[in-house]
């Protein structure tokens, strides 16, 4: 390894490492065992991933020239990566698995940081969205295997926002709410524009499904120990239909996109989740025009905002997945 190399991956293990999660045993897994498992199972991919996403955190914090060079680096190791995927078919098995998982993730959240526009066929997006096959098709082995905690902590949460979203009064406490437009985004509702989509139960099931899972980021957004989840939680598991439909450019997904953005403006979380949401939504609001303006309710942007505090021991008794 060259000197910038080795930067790189000291910069990862000690620092890059401490920012990709909220929970302790899941920033252990990318401390220690991501760093293990590149060299134990010679996954290639996984380490050119790693350094990827040091690079860019590196860039984040240096000016000038050395910002340059780590923006360089960076693409560079994360266009390696990509080309060194499909070595992942010759590794042992289980080993596949755990090191794709990772590597799917590291990309996301280099995609997060670095990705033109959002709302357009990625790569990266693509990735993100194979991983509940994953875990599903292998749920026991990756619960008790060495990405185990990443697993059962998004379980942990899950179950956590599941229990806000049973209790109707939470969504109506603080300054920041659930943006009432979207209760009925899906419907033919009076003077609302271009109902003939909804036509399509398909199409009228996909809004709503997108707007569910908006819901639980934005509720995962008011806690700041469930950031990570916020951030993908809507990513993956809006409906492909949904996703194809934005795509498409129809109105009703570029605002419920536009509520994403507004959510993750407010929630201020780690370095790979700033971006120019503004300029995001601005974007959107010039593509669907005047008469989607009040389906536009963005999520105010509060300073100092309601939040739902979680105990620090909550997810300590979240212990088993759900059967």
């Amino acid at each position: 390894m060259d000197m910038l190399t080795l930067e790189l991956l000291h910069h990862f293990t000690h620092y890059t490492s401490l920012t990709l999660h909220q929970h302790a045993e899941s920033i252990e897994v990318w401390r220690a065992v991501a760093p293990s498992l590149t060299f134990s199972a010679n996954a290639s991919f996984l380490l050119h991933a790693m350094l990827a996403v040091s690079g860019l955190h590196l860039h984040t914090l240096h000016g000038g020239a050395s910002a340059a060079k780590y923006a360089c680096a960076a693409a560079s190791h994360r266009t390696q990566a990509m080309r060194e995927l499909p070595r992942a078919c010759d590794l042992p098995p289980g080993a596949e698995d755990e090191t794709l998982f990772l590597t799917h993730t590291l990309f996301s959240m280099y995609g997060l940081a670095t990705s033109s526009s959002l709302f357009e066929r990625n790569d990266w997006l693509g990735l993100l969205r194979t991983q509940p096959g994953m875990v599903n098709a292998r749920f026991d082995a990756y619960w008790t295997g060495p990405v185990g905690p990443l697993i059962r902590t998004s379980h942990s949460v899950h179950k956590f926002i599941t229990s806000l979203m049973e209790e109707e009064e939470e969504e109506e406490e603080g300054p920041v709410m659930f943006p009432s437009s979207l209760a009925t985004i899906h419907l033919p509702s009076v003077g609302a524009p271009e109902v003939e989509e909804l036509r399509d139960p398909r199409v009228a099931d996909a809004y709503q499904k997108a707007v569910v899972f908006l819901r639980r980021a934005w509720l995962a957004s008011l806690n700041p120990s469930s950031q990570t989840y916020a951030a993908t939680i809507w990513l993956v598991f809006a409906p492909q239909m949904y996703w194809n439909l934005l795509y498409e450019r129809r109105p009703r997904a570029l605002v419920i996109a536009g509520h994403w953005c507004a959510i993750m403006r407010r929630m201020r979380g780690p370095w790979w989740i700033q971006r120019r949401w503004t300029a995001e939504m601005d974007g959107i609001m010039g593509v669907v025009g005047s008469e989607w303006r009040r389906w536009c309710d963005w999520v105010p942007d509060v300073d100092g905002g309601h939040l739902i505090e979680a105990d620090s021991d909550l997810f300590s008794w979240l212990t088993h997945p759900a059967i």
